[in-house]
């Protein structure tokens, strides 16, 4: 089927559907999710129907959305920002793999001034400590990795699962 640009989807008024494999669990062993911790590497991304400590391989390739799209913007009330995933293949559409890869790229870049600047007291003690243990040695830390600079992870606190993709008319 066709790749539909961000301009088309409008155009057409076309209803986009995510990917299960992308959907939040829903606890029941015939439909796989994803276990993934944002800030670690991609690689370490599970599906819940492989074998434990095995990485995530079925599916990677898979088009995230149905139709097809060259890109998707995700919003969360997580973070206060828009997270733009631009399909690496623009002629085969976001896959599932684009997704995690830039969900997680996203989490590396420096968080603006603006928006730390712009928290109050609490929000902004709970970003300090968000950024402490991010830099520990926690198994579920990226550790020194992340740098020394405030990053857009830090701001997950500890939202730092993966825990699927919906479309919510309210955002």
């Amino acid at each position: 089927g066709p790749v539909l640009t961000p301009l088309e989807v409008g155009i057409l008024d076309v209803k986009v559907q995510i990917n299960p494999l992308l959907a939040p669990s829903t606890n029941t062993a015939d439909q796989p999710f994803l276990e993934y911790n944002v800030l670690l590497p991609v690689r370490s991304a599970h599906r819940s129907t492989d074998q434990a400590g095995r990485s995530w391989t079925g599916g990677r390739a898979a088009p995230a959305t149905f139709p097809r799209v060259t890109e998707l913007n995700l919003i969360s009330k997580t973070f206060r920002w828009v997270i733009t995933i631009k399909a690496a293949n623009p002629t085969f559409g976001v896959t599932c793999s684009d997704v995690l890869h830039g969900i997680h790229e996203d989490m590396y870049r420096l968080a603006p001034r603006s928006t730390i600047e712009g928290l109050s007291r609490r929000e902004y003690n709970l970003l300090m400590k968000s950024y402490r243990v991010n830099r520990s040695t926690a198994r579920h830390a990226p550790g020194g990795e992340f740098g020394a600079p405030v990053k857009r992870g830090d701001f997950l606190h500890k939202s730092i699962m993966f825990d699927g993709i919906v479309e919510d008319e309210a955002f």
